[in-house]
């Protein structure tokens, strides 16, 4: 089972598919078995968004829910800057 996760975890092809189970492992109280594999989606995820300043996800939802994940793992994203590209 849990590499079977791994697995969809890295396979992923859309960032949103990545955050949506990150948060749905978070949520089910599983995401302790999977720290680095989220650690390292995240990071990839912040490196691209914003430090090489090209947005991988652009609606409201999706945004939202990346920041959201960012912030409780910890990453330092600014609140308005992440809105200003995204489509409602």
């Amino acid at each position: 089972m849990k590499a079977n996760i791994r697995m969809m975890l890295a396979n992923a092809s859309k960032p949103l598919d990545q955050l949506e189970l990150i948060d749905a492992l978070q949520r089910l109280g599983l995401s302790y078995h999977f720290v680095d594999e989220i650690k390292s989606t995240l990071k990839s995820l912040f490196y691209k968004n914003h430090i090489e300043n090209t947005k991988t996800v652009h609606d409201l939802y999706a945004t939202a829910l990346e920041f959201r994940l960012l912030r409780q793992h910890g990453y330092k994203v600014p609140q308005g800057k992440s809105l200003k590209q995204c489509r409602y």
